[in-house]
C-alpha cells in the first residue's frame, strides 16, 4: 500500500519575524477538489499563514510548504461524514424517541443536515485560521 503523500503548495515570504514568516500562497486547481477547500483556502485568490520556524527567510523568498495527510484525512471526515450522521441522528431522535411520522422524521433529518452545514462553517473560521503548516524547502 503506497504512503499517503502530504499536500504541498508553493509559497511567497511576504513578512519575516524572530520565529515565524508570514508567507502569501496562491490558490490552485488542486484547491477545488481538495476537501480542506474551506479550512485552508476558503474563496480567496491568495492566503496568507503565519509559519512557526526557526529558519531564517528573505521577503520574496518562494517556499515548498507541506500540509499533513493527517489533517487532510481528518478534515474530509468531519467535512463528508458530520452531515450524514447528523441527518441519521436527528432521524432516528425524531422516528424513535419522540414518535414522529416518517414524514415529520424525514423533514428534522434536513434540518440536522442544515444545522451540520452551519457547524463546519462555524469550525472553518475558528479552525482554518490555525492550521498547522510547514516549510519543507527553500526553492531557487
Amino acid at each position: 500500500m503506497d504512503k499517503v503523500e502530504n499536500l504541498e503548495d508553493i509559497a511567497v515570504v511576504k513578512e519575516t519575524g524572530e520565529y515565524y514568516v508570514l508567507v502569501e500562497m496562491m490558490r490552485t486547481g488542486a484547491c477545488d477538489t481538495c476537501a480542506m477547500n474551506g479550512l485552508c483556502h476558503g474563496h480567496d485568490k491568495t492566503v496568507t499563514h503565519k509559519i512557526i520556524t526557526d529558519n531564517e527567510y528573505t521577503i520574496g523568498d518562494k517556499v515548498k510548504i507541506d500540509i499533513s495527510a493527517k489533517l487532510r484525512i481528518a478534515s474530509s471526515l468531519f467535512i463528508f461524514l458530520f452531515p450524514v450522521l447528523m441527518m441519521i441522528l436527528f432521524y432516528s431522535l425524531s422516528r424513535y424517541l419522540f414518535y414522529l411520522t416518517d414524514g415529520i422524521s424525514i423533514l428534522i433529518s434536513f434540518a440536522g443536515l442544515i444545522i451540520s452545514g452551519f457547524t463546519i462553517y462555524l469550525v472553518d473560521k475558528k479552525v482554518g485560521r490555525k492550521l498547522k503548516f510547514e516549510i519543507i524547502e527553500l526553492l531557487d
